[in-house]
């Protein structure tokens, strides 16, 4: 069954420390676990740098999303999840993969999708899907950057979830907000007060089973509208289609879940791009 188009959502963040081999001052690896992408961890130096980090008890992973990095376009990350903290019995290792996407958040030959800020689109993030592995800790090698250190705003490793059937009647849309203001001149020209935009999707499901209920439950009331998700609507696709349908978001809307007489669920979201 292909499963390109499948909606992937993911809210968990399994991680409850990360240490790195190298920090600046005022900028700790702790800033890793902190949902504010503007608040980074950056190391003392371009070496390969390893984050490490532990979870409160043996979780399912099935995901691994850097955000607002420096990664260079040819850089590599290896994953490696573990059995105990200690990290001594090895369960995962994806023996170094590519930074996937390979551009800059919305960007593609010039053409933006979102992500903009003061300095541009500059916000890199990087995503791994993987079948799902019980772990008790991790470690994250990081090789090749832009400039003379790494560095990166967000750190999620946990477990996404993706509908259990092809939710045939699952349909989005996916549109950019702007908020700057135009405003008339007594000359009849237009002046334009430039402001950040972003994208904003809309998520509709008709046929939801008992335990996507439940999950879907678990990020209204986990997450609600002060904790970013990631949400990716064509995960295993080409990378241009991928790129342009994925984003770091928050809940904006929500309708209550709601059953119809066959127990089939229905649900209506709509999230909204963190920049």
């Amino acid at each position: 069954m292909d499963t390109s188009h499948f909606i992937r959502l993911a809210w968990q963040n399994w991680a409850t420390s990360v240490t790195a081999t190298s920090q600046q001052s005022g900028m700790p690896s702790s800033n890793l676990l902190n949902n504010q992408p503007f608040l980074v961890w950056r190391s003392t130096s371009a070496s390969n740098q390893t984050l490490t980090g532990n979870f409160d008890y043996l979780r399912p992973v099935s995901y691994l999303c850097l955000y607002n990095h420096n990664l260079s376009f040819v850089a590599q990350v290896r994953l490696q999840l573990y059995a105990e903290d200690a990290q001594t019995t090895l369960l995962y290792d994806n023996q170094w993969d590519a930074t996937s996407p390979t551009y800059n958040f919305g960007e593609h030959f010039g053409l933006y999708f979102g992500g903009f800020s003061s300095e541009g689109f500059m916000t890199r993030y990087s995503i791994y899907f993987f079948e799902s592995i019980p772990a008790k800790s991790f470690k994250v090698t990081l090789s090749g950057t832009t400039g003379s250190y790494y560095q990166a705003g967000i750190l999620r490793i946990g477990s996404y979830w993706q509908p259990e059937a092809s939710n045939i009647s699952f349909g989005y849309t996916l549109k950019r907000e702007d908020e700057s203001r135009q405003t008339a001149l007594e000359s009849g020209g237009i002046y334009t007060e430039k402001k950040p935009s972003w994208r904003s999707m809309g998520v509709k499901f008709d046929y939801l089973s008992e335990s996507d209920e439940l999950n879907l439950l678990d990020l209204k009331y986990i997450n609600g509208k002060s904790i970013p998700l990631l949400v990716s609507i064509y995960p295993t696709a080409a990378q241009t289609l991928r790129r342009h349908h994925t984003m770091f978001a928050l809940l904006s809307e929500w309708s209550e879940l709601s059953k119809n007489d066959v127990c089939l669920r229905s649900c209506s979201f709509t999230l909204r791009e963190v920049i």
